[in-house]
């Protein structure tokens, strides 16, 4: 460990991580060879401990440590233990009903206008965009189509972080849409994909 540039030795002989990323990882390493998922839990509404916990559910089962996040009633504005949940959807293997309920909660706060902050919607979006679940094209898909455009720029901002094949000409559609942060939304979007000959023609148009 001296000799190693992770790590640095204080004075006093304690040692510590140079790197959070680092830090978090070995900490949930140690976690899951404890075999105890109470040491786990009692971390879960730690802020420092997020990343932590993300890296231990990508090798633990989450199911557990997920129904005290999504069933613990969290009516703070920003609802982060949704989130914190969200954020496990793409790395952990577990499959199970948690998977479902936080889905169904983050396409509620992305539709609903009176409940949440704009800024709360689109983290909502984005952390649907990055689940890599079934059915978040479906979702956009019925976004795009919405009278409000606000949803609509919602709807278009994911499709250049869902990876589907129909994304691209979707987009496409969208840079002619009434509303201009709509149309503004698609451009950039395309941008994303310029590698694609529709995303090309279409910038170029």
């Amino acid at each position: 460990i001296k000799n190693n540039p992770l790590f640095i030795v204080w004075g006093n002989e304690t040692v510590s991580c140079r790197d959070t990323l680092w830090r978090d990882f070995l900490a949930a390493g140690f976690l899951v060879n404890q075999g105890d998922e109470t040491k786990a839990a009692v971390h879960l509404y730690e802020a420092e401990w997020a990343q932590v916990l993300r890296f231990y559910v990508a090798q633990k089962s989450p199911v557990s440590l997920a129904r005290q996040l999504l069933q613990g009633q969290d009516n703070t504005p920003s609802r982060e233990s949704v989130f914190q949940a969200a954020s496990w959807l793409p790395v952990a293997a577990e499959k199970g009903e948690w998977r479902r309920q936080t889905m169904i909660l983050l396409g509620q706060m992305v539709r609903s206008a009176t409940s949440f902050s704009n800024v709360i919607r689109q983290r909502a979006l984005a952390a649907l965009a990055q689940s890599n679940e079934p059915g978040v094209m479906t979702f956009v898909s019925q976004l795009l189509e919405r009278t409000d455009p606000f949803l609509r720029q919602l709807g278009t901002a994911a499709l250049a972080r869902v990876n589907h094949e129909q994304s691209v000409e979707l987009l496409a559609k969208m840079i002619v849409d009434g509303d201009e942060l709509v149309r503004q939304t698609a451009v950039y979007g395309l941008l994303l994909h310029q590698q694609h000959p529709l995303a090309e023609q279409s910038l170029i148009a």
